[in-house]
């Protein structure tokens, strides 16, 4: 991509007003993904190999129900059969209290697969909202919004992933209940240019899609305006990308894909498109203000990027469950 379109792709940044009313703002300074540190601390792991792919697990607190969901779901990952090709890798807030028996149990728990337990600096709200209270809100008071931020954007600029080529989400609630003789990554070995493997379509309507159109739209024409004339802008003919299939006519209705069980390829999701894209959400506070989800958001950074994304293997959803 030439240096002019990325730096004016770098530089869009818009802001969800608590109205609901969405500007472009060329010019305000916010914490962007791409310079965005994430605090990783010292993991533990059960290896024995190195591996290309990680399943990835976000755990919420030891306790209750949850922590006994989290070790069923890793138990069940027995029956993913590839060879034990994806190791796994359980993130926790570094701010929990977490035991050392307790964090041998996840280890234990994902064997005889590898796994690595890592924590890392989950809770991090945006410094305009400091001391004030969700609208909505799910076992913690910004908890919900914080996992919607973790897998739509720190999952790509988490160090602990860089080395890996592929990942694979699963949520704590989700279980393989039969074999999956199949090694899900191996259609993308075979096809290069397929970064996305993706459940069912779903959709969101309106307080928490709220602003979430009209971004999409504004920052659907400012790409669509410098991508004139560039063949190295992906994708290779602009003009090929349409909103109706994700923005339905039906108002305040936004699509995405059920993503509690996705397959991708992290480094199409590094890319300076990709990372413009998740600035101007990131900056315009959506996911907090109005609890924008990481499903639609995953599908809209697929769809504005023209990504080449298939449907997740048969013989893998047959196997998965998700409680809830």
């Amino acid at each position: 991509m030439p240096s002019t379109i990325t730096s004016t792709l770098l530089l869009i940044v818009f802001a969800a007003k608590r109205s609901g009313a969405v500007s472009l703002r060329p010019n305000d300074k916010l914490l962007r993904t791409s310079t965005r540190v994430l605090s990783v601390g010292p993991e533990q792991c059960r290896r024995e190999r190195e591996h290309d792919a990680a399943i990835i697990y976000l755990a919420p607190p030891p306790q209750g129900d949850d922590w006994g969901d989290l070790q069923k779901s890793l138990e069940t990952l027995m029956h993913l059969r590839d060879d034990g090709r994806a190791e796994v890798r359980v993130f926790y807030d570094r701010e929990d209290t977490w035991s050392e028996e307790q964090l041998q149990t996840v280890l234990q728990r994902a064997a005889p697969r590898d796994a690595c337990v890592v924590p890392i600096q989950f809770r991090q709200l945006p410094a305009d909202l400091a001391g004030t209270e969700p609208e909505w809100q799910k076992r913690s008071t910004w908890g919900y919004q914080h996992m919607c931020r973790f897998f739509f954007a720190d999952i790509f600029q988490i160090p602990d992933l860089q080395k890996y080529t592929y990942w694979m989400r699963m949520d704590t609630d989700s279980y393989l209940t039969m074999d999956a003789v199949i090694d899900p990554f191996k259609e993308m070995d075979a096809n290069h240019n397929l970064v996305y493997l993706h459940n069912a379509e779903n959709k969101d309507c309106g307080d928490v899609a709220e602003g979430l159109r009209d971004l999409v739209t504004q920052y659907y024409e400012k790409v669509h305006s410098n991508s004139q004339g560039s063949a190295s802008f992906p994708p290779s003919n602009p003009d090929t990308i349409t909103l109706d299939h994700i923005l339905p006519r039906e108002m305040h209705c936004v699509m995405g894909y059920y993503n509690n069980i996705e397959i991708g390829r992290l480094s199409a999701f590094r890319t300076a498109p990709m990372i413009a894209w998740r600035d101007a959400v990131l900056g315009s506070n959506g996911i907090y203000l109005h609890r924008w989800g990481d499903a639609l958001l995953r599908r809209l950074s697929i769809e504005l990027s023209g990504a080449e994304t298939e449907p997740l293997p048969q013989e893998l959803l047959r196997a998965y469950h998700h409680n809830r």
